[in-house]
């Protein structure tokens, strides 16, 4: 699996670090305590498949949640790791693949995809679904977040030596192709669809002297809740 996010967060640095939670991870994790009201924070286990430099698992750590977080990039996991560890938060951060998470069945409550299987191919995409069923507790929850199909004008398509049909933001992070319907069938009746959304965000210039503002490209996301079955 290429592995330009650690190139990402490597060249980048404290440009690609994200500092805050994503609001639709807690929305989710608020639909999950409304749903079990007598569960502790202490006892519910979250996991985020690709956590990059923790943002989400550290908020949530802060409440006293059991989180857990995946990455391909080792600088990013050792970000995360540092930053917990400057906050005396306990979290268990670790390199790994989507595709093959290192943990037991049925161990999690909460399972985090915040933009990051949007950005493998429709293989790995299927199996980290697989994965994430298998570890989830029956009744858990996650949230994924597919590309809508009416997304930014700016992402292009292109073609690679490996893969065909997939959109490209820039030569290195692609995001693919995969559509709301597509998500259904790989889903496969083994989780319950509880919530949906479509976010969409234009994004806008001003002329130098104010007279005139263009609409330059659309940001479009879904937002899915799933339950596991």
């Amino acid at each position: 699996m290429n592995n330009a996010w650690e190139d990402l967060y490597s060249e980048k640095q404290e440009k690609a670090i994200m500092k805050f939670p994503f609001p639709i991870v807690i929305e989710l994790v608020n639909f999950y305590s409304k749903k079990y009201p007598n569960i502790q924070p202490k006892n519910i286990n979250v996991l985020e498949v690709g956590c990059g430099s923790g943002s989400n698992i550290k908020y949530l750590a802060e409440l006293g949640y059991n989180v857990y977080g995946i990455d391909i990039s080792e600088t990013a996991v050792n970000y995360a790791k540092t930053s917990f560890l400057q906050h005396n938060l306990k979290g268990n951060i670790q390199t790994a693949s989507v595709d093959s998470l290192p943990f037991e069945n049925d161990f999690f409550h909460i399972v985090i995809d915040q933009g990051v299987l949007m950005c493998v191919n429709e293989e790995v995409y299927m199996k980290a679904i697989d994965e994430i069923h298998r570890v989830m507790h029956r009744g858990g929850v996650a949230l994924l977040t597919p590309k809508s199909e009416i997304s930014s004008t700016s992402i292009r398509l292109k073609q690679d030596d490996n893969e065909n049909n997939y959109l490209f933001k820039d030569s290195a992070i692609y995001i693919n192709s995969i559509t709301l319907n597509a998500v259904v069938k790989i889903l496969n009746n083994r989780f319950n669809i509880v919530y949906l959304r479509r976010n969409d965000r234009t994004n806008y210039t001003i002329s130098e002297d104010y007279k005139f503002i263009t609409a330059e490209s659309v940001d479009s996301i879904y937002h899915i809740f799933i339950e596991k079955i």
